[in-house]
């Protein structure tokens, strides 16, 4: 919900953020809050009660009354950290800053220490302790490619239909494809602790950062009623649906495994 009380910041700030520095509120919209929020996971907590993947035991309409529970919660505490965050702004003191116009070349510094950065992160990866390195730096490299692939997936395909932005609901529905089949592979058998960790980088750091909700409530609260309620259910039924030709297949053939840990 963190991630959806500074998107409400960041929206109400918008015009101020982009004239302090242009590439400012792209950074902390689409970059941070985008990344710090994950509609993938999401929706895989959804179908793992409907399913009862965890705790079998409880019954059919208890795991089906726990995935609309969690439905209904986030989704709803999504939007009042929104609406918080766009409230809280209100309060915050607006200070007068010069708007930064750094040359070309401190600009293309700037902009080179995202990859650099990145790169610091494989050499950590490779050359790490071994001990922990597998489980904190696989999520750090795997995210960026996400962000990047979500934020040109939103300008490419969003202006094509505004009542419906096709860009994050590819980005969601990709994120939550690929979160189903690596939730998969992690079930199969003999799995290494370097693999299981690469696979749990995988759904951390690339389907967390190529999935958000803060973007999604945003875009909801932007559109009609009507539009938003469609936006919604496509969104959720698309999910769900890729979850259960995924996911679905191992749970009903009657194989419940536990996932590997890293």
């Amino acid at each position: 919900m963190v991630g959806c009380l500074v998107m409400g910041l960041v929206v109400e700030r918008k015009k101020g953020l982009e004239k302090l520095y242009a590439p400012l509120f792209v950074a902390c919209g689409t970059g941070f809050c985008g990344s710090l929020t994950t509609f993938s996971s999401w929706i895989h907590d959804i179908f793992a009660e409907f399913a009862n993947i965890d705790q079998p035991a409880l019954g059919r309409f208890n795991g089906f009354m726990s995935g609309v529970a969690i439905t209904i919660v986030t989704l709803g505490l999504s939007q009042a950290s929104l609406t918080v965050g766009c409230h809280l702004s209100s309060f915050i003191p607006r200070i007068h800053v010069p708007p930064i116009r750094p040359p070309d070349r401190t600009h293309l510094a700037f902009a080179a220490l995202g990859p650099l950065f990145w790169l610091g992160a494989i050499f950590l990866l490779a050359f790490g302790p071994h001990s922990w390195r597998h489980r904190a730096t696989f999520a750090i490299v795997f995210g960026p490619p996400g962000t990047l692939l979500r934020y040109y997936f939103s300008r490419r395909l969003n202006p094509i239909y505004p009542s419906l932005p096709l860009g994050t609901l590819a980005a969601n529905t990709l994120a939550v494809l690929i979160f189903a089949i690596i939730s998969l592979l992690q079930r199969t058998p003999g799995v290494s602790s370097t693999g299981c960790g690469a696979l749990q980088g995988v759904l951390d750091g690339f389907c967390g950062s190529l999935s958000t909700v803060s973007t999604f409530v945003v875009e909801l609260r932007a559109l009609g009623r009507r539009d938003s309620y469609r936006y919604f259910g496509v969104s959720w039924v698309l999910g769900q649906a890729v979850m259960v030709l995924i996911l679905g297949s191992w749970v009903w053939s009657g194989d419940r495994g536990g996932a590997c840990s890293a």
